[in-house]
């Protein structure tokens, strides 16, 4: 082998290793930045989940608000008046509000109505959970400001609600509170099929109580530390799926509801 080839060997082996410890870090350094470019991808889906949600609990707000500002609302807690219930609150009034659970309270605080319809929206034996919870939350039953508003989540043993509490008060929202109204609907399957449908993105709820007997859901909200802060599950390069979290706090100020979001993973694969 004479001179020339060799130098030309030696040459083209340094040029091609040199080829491909450029390709290396470059394809690293992409790899990178798609992962990147994925994971705020799927933060920002986190974060439609969550307007979505909040939105379904604003709705709920505004459809308490009209019972509670009104003057037949007002009057039913001051005298009791019968034509009041029979006139507004048939079963099929709380399945067209799309709530299981209709309170309302006096000025002590006191229970003077209570209804629940199940899933066929007939009425049922109310949640002796349920009231023993608003019975030991006096922010539910009572409110010193004619706007006195508490919204959120409450975790029982037989599902998560959200739940709208506001101060009864006259059409023009002048008198003083004569009690509190509740409107409360579960948490459900349905409503994370709702959002997933609005958002076009596959969510889904775990309640705090489930949370606990399952070990991964356990290690992802650890990883979460304030509500609404999205975490991102690290993905292997054969994953399918990549997989945000976040979680809503309850009334009380603790972690109720685990909120996760499902996403193919089409920006990695390019």
């Amino acid at each position: 082998m004479n001179l020339r080839i060799k130098v030309f060997l030696i040459v083209g082996g340094v040029l091609c290793a040199l080829f491909f410890s450029v390709y290396n870090i470059f394809s690293r350094v992409l790899i990178e930045d798609f992962r990147d470019l994925e994971r705020r991808f799927v933060e920002r889906n986190v974060s439609r989940a969550i307007d979505a949600f909040t939105n379904r609990l604003d709705d709920l707000n505004v459809k308490v608000a009209d019972w509670a500002q009104w003057d037949d609302t007002y009057e039913f807690v001051s005298n009791r008046n019968v034509d009041y219930l029979e006139a507004n609150l048939q079963d099929s009034a709380l399945e067209l509000l799309r709530i299981e659970f209709f309170v309302l309270t006096d000025a002590n605080g006191d229970i003077v109505f209570k209804k629940e319809i199940d899933a066929t929206g007939k009425e049922k034996e109310f949640s002796p959970q349920f009231e023993s919870y608003v019975q030991s939350h006096d922010f539910l039953r009572t409110h010193a400001d004619p706007k006195g508003m508490r919204a959120g989540i409450v975790v029982l043993p037989e599902g998560m609600l959200m739940v709208v509490s506001r101060a009864v008060t006259s059409s023009d929202g002048t008198a003083l509170p004569i009690g509190s109204i509740l409107f409360a609907s579960f948490v459900d399957e349905d409503v994370a099929a709702y959002i997933s449908t609005l958002t076009h993105l596959s969510v889904t709820f775990q309640s705090i109580l489930d949370v606990r007997d399952d070990s991964r859901a356990r290690d992802i909200l650890d990883h979460l530390s304030e509500e609404d802060e999205p975490y991102v599950l690290p993905a292997s390069d054969d994953d399918r799926s990549v997989y945000g979290y976040t979680f809503k706090d309850d009334l009380d100020g603790n972690k109720a509801l685990l909120m996760g979001v499902e996403a193919d993973r089409a920006i990695f694969e390019q």
